[in-house]
């Protein structure tokens, strides 16, 4: 798609794409109407057989009024239609991930768009590799002559870009002549590998690369329509090639060869025909590349950037076979390059040097959760304890708080109401507390127990009431790990009975999270990441644009770090705290040491889990699991050999809880065949409100029994 407008100026007030200003749109024509109808997805869909009147009244409203006039991007001084900016699809820009709305999440309803942004604020290559998340992180240069972008590090073959350090734009591949000057094309079929000459029906006219019919099953019967020998493949409308370092196949002779792409700044002094190759990288769309065989000594060439493509997925493709058969030198080096992962495809790819740098994460610190009032206990009893002080601390794991043993906080009232008054004076105040609600008698209950107001500080089960006056970086502080992004790291020793910070975020209805969650994952992003977790039944806390360090706790399979839902003053709040499980006897968490928990995420048979680099010893591979609940058997037929043995060493220990078992899929294997412990309280889940409930009945029947035992009347 040829763009129109001068977008380098920044008063123009022209749109980058069509070139005009503000359109009056012409809603006698018909046909507009209708093709405008199909680009804009910002109404519903209108059917073909709706009427011409009803179609102009939704023309002419508000919710269209963003359609014709000009935007700016949020970020620089660039415009664009509304409806241009929807249909633009120049190298596999996704236009409606770049809008978001007032919480910073994709737009769903463009009518409550906040914040549009332009393609030169992300990586293009970053982008059409499906690395979505990375694209719009770190520094970019942008192209002379259109509106994309690059990392320094991501810039593509066939781009003009001499100095890697100096140059603060490139010209790119869009904005060349060059052809292909190989006549031939790769003997296999670029996506799924197969060597058939027969299959090999497709072959691009701009570039070198070869399909086959397997792989445009879709678009075959379109194809047959038109010319083949007019093909031109996806990757040259895309302008979707490897980037300067990559490792790359360049023809010599009548075969491809291995060889790897060179900037052109890094071309040694001494060598031959050094004059001719500079003169041929002085021109826009060529490349400098190094044979694998000669990588220690120096051995180059310039090549269109046409006539080069990436390498394969794996060694096995037939282009590699022949070459073990007569040049088992190249194969060897080739083969040492996929044995130490130096060929790096899809996520596999190193972060960019620009996006390691980038050091900030990129969401809103908040102490509190939004909109936490949401999550509301339905409880009609009032929470309390009896707990002495011992050691001048009240409500701590040796004194078997009844709050703490139900996951609920201490009220602020009570704890400093049990300290030194009686039970009868205390049955009193509950009277009154309870009554408060309607005779209003807050100020005479606080004027009766702020006196004893110095033994809510000896209170241990008062954490996240009081969460918003702890710094936690006094604990841990966030840094960026080789491979799971953002970790969470101790900078001192922490004892395990220390909790350690709330799971703070956004408090969203499930409905409204699952939608936005299945639109985002629409996009195709290898990157996606998940920051929501299940608060109740009804509601989830979302930390992605809003939250504090425990959104950046990574997962591991062998967690030192557990999730607890806990109530407080009848809301539902998420804590972090450290935890110790059968395999590890952990007294402290050491400094240095990432703290992480486990996701425990429960994969649909759609989805496959992501891969899991924690690097523990019970590592299961995959985050998630697809898994269905098993009691334990006498008979072992139903487990695996590492089944068995693990049933038989927990049979020892005395464990008779359940076992999990995988379901018949290779990813889930016997890593995952493990026991589920359930706990004195159960992690949070579906339905724990109703849990809740009970606990609290019962500790309304304890408290009842103990005035019987000191002969006071409950109330």
């Amino acid at each position: 798609m040829p763009l129109k407008g001068d977008f380098k100026d920044e008063n123009n007030g022209v749109c980058f794409i069509c070139g005009q200003k503000e359109i009056i749109p012409n809603i006698s024509d018909q046909k507009f109407a209708v093709q405008y109808n199909e680009s804009s997805n910002s109404l519903k869909a209108l059917s073909h057989t709706t009427k011409r009147n009803n179609f102009l009244d939704t023309l002419v409203s508000d919710d269209l009024r963003f359609s014709f006039e000009l935007l700016k991007c949020n970020l620089c001084p660039v415009r664009f239609h509304g409806h241009c900016y929807l249909g633009f699809k120049e190298g596999d820009f996704e236009p409606r991930m770049h809008i978001l709305d007032h919480a910073g999440d994709p737009c769903i309803d463009l009518s409550y768009a906040k914040k549009w942004f332009c393609p030169q604020h992300e990586c293009n290559f970053c982008h059409q590799e499906l690395l979505r998340t990375r694209s719009q992180l770190g520094v970019v240069i942008r192209c002379v002559q259109c509106i994309f972008a690059w990392h320094r590090s991501c810039v593509t073959i066939g781009a003009h870009h001499i100095n890697r350090v100096r140059d603060k734009f490139v010209l790119c591949p869009r904005h060349n002549d060059v052809k292909k000057s190989y006549k031939h094309h790769t003997p296999y079929c670029v996506k799924c590998f197969c060597d058939s000459e027969d299959d090999l029906t497709f072959k691009c006219i701009s570039c070198i690369r070869a399909f086959c019919r397997c792989f445009l099953r879709e678009k075959a019967d379109e194809l047959l329509h038109k010319e083949i020998a007019n093909f031109t493949c996806d990757f040259c409308k895309c302008v979707d090639y490897p980037r300067i370092g990559d490792y790359v196949l360049a023809p010599a002779g009548k075969r491809l060869w291995p060889a790897k792409t060179v900037h052109a700044d890094l071309l040694p002094l001494v060598i031959p025909k050094r004059e001719q190759f500079i003169s041929k990288l002085s021109e826009p769309g060529y490349v400098l590349i190094q044979w694998i065989e000669g990588l220690e000594l120096p051995n180059y060439a310039v090549f269109s950037f046409r006539d080069l493509v990436p390498f394969p997925k794996n060694i096995q493709c037939s282009i590699f076979i022949n070459l073990k058969k007569r040049h088992r030198r190249i194969y060897e080096a080739v083969k040492l390059l996929y044995m130490n992962s130096e060929i790096h495809l899809g996520i596999n790819r190193p972060l960019p040097k620009e996006v390691s740098m980038d050091r900030n994460p990129r969401y809103v610190r908040i102490k509190n959760n939004i909109n936490g009032k949401l999550a509301r206990v339905c409880m009609d009893e009032l929470d309390y304890c009896v707990c002495d002080v011992i050691n001048g601390k009240r409500c701590t794991l040796e004194h078997g708080c009844l709050n703490r043993s139900v996951m609920v906080e201490c009220p602020e009232v009570f704890v400093f109401s049990f300290y030194t008054i009686s039970v009868d004076d205390c049955d009193k105040i509950y009277r009154e507390i309870r009554a408060r609600k309607l005779s209003s008698s807050r100020k005479k209950v606080r004027s009766r127990t702020c006196e004893k107001k110095d033994s809510y500080a000896m209170c241990t089960n008062t954490f996240l009431r009081n969460h918003q006056n702890i710094d936690d970086r006094e604990l841990f502080q966030e840094k960026l790990t080789e491979k799971k992004g953002l970790g969470v790291f101790a900078i001192k020793d922490i004892p395990v009975n220390t909790d350690l910070t709330e799971y703070i975020g956004r408090v969203v209805a499930k409905e409204e999270y699952f939608k936005k969650l299945e639109y985002r994952a629409s996009f195709n992003n290898l990157e996606m990441s998940y920051f929501g977790m299940q608060l109740t039944s009804e509601y989830y806390v979302d930390a992605r644009n809003f939250g504090n360090m425990s959104r950046s706790f990574n997962h591991s399979c062998d967690p030192n770090c557990k999730v607890d839902c806990i109530t407080v003053s009848r809301f539902f709040y998420i804590s972090l705290l450290p935890y110790g499980n059968f395999t590890q006897n952990w007294e402290f968490l050491l400094g240095c040491d990432e703290l992480c928990y486990d996701y425990d995420t429960v994969l649909p048979d759609a989805l496959d889990g992501m891969t899991c680099y924690c690097g523990s010893e019970c590592c299961r591979g995959i985050i998630g699991n697809k898994m269905i609940r098993i009691k334990i058997q006498r008979n072992n037929d139903n487990l695996t050999e590492h089944g068995k043995k693990r049933k038989k060493m927990l049979t020892n220990i005395g464990y008779t809880g359940v076992f999990k078992k995988p379901r018949d899929s290779p990813p889930f294997m016997v890593r995952n065949v493990q026991p589920v412990v359930t706990p004195e309280v159960e992690k949070y889940r579906e339905g724990c409100s109703k849990k809740l409930i009970s606990h609290v009945n019962f500790a309304t029947k304890v408290f009842r029994y103990l005035c019987n035992t000191f002969n006071v009347k409950p109330f």
